[in-house]
């Protein structure tokens, strides 16, 4: 059934609700409680469709809003105070465990969930020599150019000559590289021409070149390639999409000898903070690489930054961005929060609030708060009940609510004591709470703070 929740007036409702045929069955009641069901038989599917949309549109201009309907699963989750007569179980608020649905959107990583990496595609060399030959003139007006590097000429050209170069296969991807092109067909050709290895070396030189030129219409002028300057990955628009994305897969699923071959290869071009990031974001389960990185969060740019992100191992590395957690706009996407969660367990609700605060639209917005009520911790349910007055952010707070009701007693009871703008709210919903949770209220007020206990023993006593 399609589930509709309300809050306000000193009460949290819900309210579900489906057509079957020619009947339409609906339940509603306090939040936490069973509620009732009734059952109105319609003369037709086709009328019980048009009566089911009716009293959606009724319920929703009363402020009630949709949210995930509850599973068996959910039902099985929460605490079963009848189980047994006068005992309370209680249930568990503290086990994280990654959702099913974010496994499969994780960054691989070397031991960690498993994915369906395919090997390098068969046609990839075929497909960069054809680019190649497609852009013959323009590399070398790049490489002529009198502003262009020595160091990355003489390489390209090397590369070029049949002489391998890490260096040099990085710099022609840079010049002849099309956002058109497959995902990784430069990584795949690397791998299959010259080993992965060499394939690493090069994804990570590519962080480090500018191919510039000025396009007027179908024009480019000024060509020239050098080395990008600074610490950020500005202008590399396709270094991470394009390169880096998936040699990391390539490294999690590789064979151990052609990975630490590839680690090897490495460990001599950490320099800098620009390549110890994309290092780190390659090959993740170098922990100590990883540490030494984290260093840099916050000289770093944006998208330097999401990629370090994707990279922890832990939540002491996460504590060492300092509250800083700025990525562009474009990284704050489900797979970052799935590599969080796999990389630092439960402890990144810090990094979901920055992307609830920056998001763009209001599906961002309920996509975070929904991913904090999957946090099992005080950070998690705080951050959601200090937006209980944002309609997107509001029924994700009720979800917490429900999955974890000693949690809420505590920390509604401490925000309705509290001075905090939305005091009046949590006492509302604190009430709702109680009401819907008597036994379990009752198992729980002696260890709430006198403060708390003293505001919520009144609302148990109440019929």
């Amino acid at each position: 059934m399609r589930r509709w929740e309300f809050v306000g007036d000193g009460s949290a409702k819900f309210w579900e609700a489906e057509a079957e045929g020619a009947a339409v069955t609906v339940r509603y009641g306090r939040v936490g409680a069973d509620g009732r069901t009734q059952v109105k038989e319609l003369d037709s599917a086709e009328a019980a469709v048009r009566y089911l949309a009716k009293v959606i549109a009724e319920k929703e201009r009363k402020g009630y809003r949709e949210v995930a309907a509850r599973t068996s699963a959910d039902e099985a989750a929460l605490p079963d105070e009848a189980a047994l007569p006068g005992e309370v179980v209680f249930p568990d608020e503290e086990t994280f465990e990654v959702p099913v649905a974010w496994r499969r959107l994780v960054y691989p990583r070397r031991g960690g969930f498993a994915r369906n990496i395919g090997g390098p595609r068969q046609d990839a060399e075929e497909f960069v020599a054809g680019r190649l030959k497609e852009e013959a003139d323009w590399v070398e007006q790049m490489l002529s150019a009198p502003n262009s590097d020595a160091q990355i000429v003489e390489a390209t050209r090397a590369q070029l000559s049949g002489s391998p170069s890490p260096l040099g296969a990085a710099a022609l991807a840079a010049v002849t590289m099309h956002y058109q092109l497959p995902d990784g067909v430069f990584v795949d050709a690397w791998v299959r021409s010259h080993g992965l290895a060499f394939a690493a070396r090069a994804v990570v030189e590519y962080f480090d070149i500018e191919a510039h030129w000025m396009q007027y219409g179908g024009q480019r002028e000024d060509p020239w390639i050098g080395f990008r300057p600074g610490t950020t990955a500005d202008g590399g628009h396709w270094a991470r999409p394009k390169f880096a994305d998936r040699m990391r897969a390539l490294l999690a699923v590789a064979d151990e000898g052609p990975y630490r071959q590839a680690v090897a290869a490495l460990a001599d071009c950490r320099g800098g903070a620009r390549r110890r990031i994309a290092v780190s974001y390659l090959v993740p389960g170098e922990r100590d690489w990883v540490d030494e990185a984290c260093a840099d969060a916050g000289a770093v740019d944006p998208t330097l930054r999401a990629m370090l992100l994707c990279s922890l191992n832990s939540p002491s590395q996460l504590d060492r961005f300092g509250g800083k957690f700025d990525v562009g706009w474009n990284d704050w996407t489900t797979p970052l929060v799935a590599t969080l969660a796999e990389g630092t367990g439960k402890d990144f609700a810090p990094v979901l609030e920055r992307g609830i605060d920056v998001a763009y639209g209001s599906d961002r917005v309920k996509a975070f708060a929904g991913a904090l009520v999957e946090l099992p911790t005080d950070d998690a349910f705080g951050i959601l009940l200090a937006r209980v007055e944002d309609k997107h952010v509001r029924p994700n707070l009720l979800e917490a609510m429900r999955r974890y009701p000693v949690r809420a007693l505590r920390l509604l009871g401490k925000a309705a004591v509290g001075s905090a703008k939305y005091a009046s709210m949590a006492e509302q919903l604190l009430a709702a709470h109680v009401q819907a949770h008597q036994k379990l209220t009752a198992a729980v007020l002696p260890d709430l703070p006198a403060d708390v206990a003293g505001l919520v023993e009144p609302l148990a006593d109440q019929p």
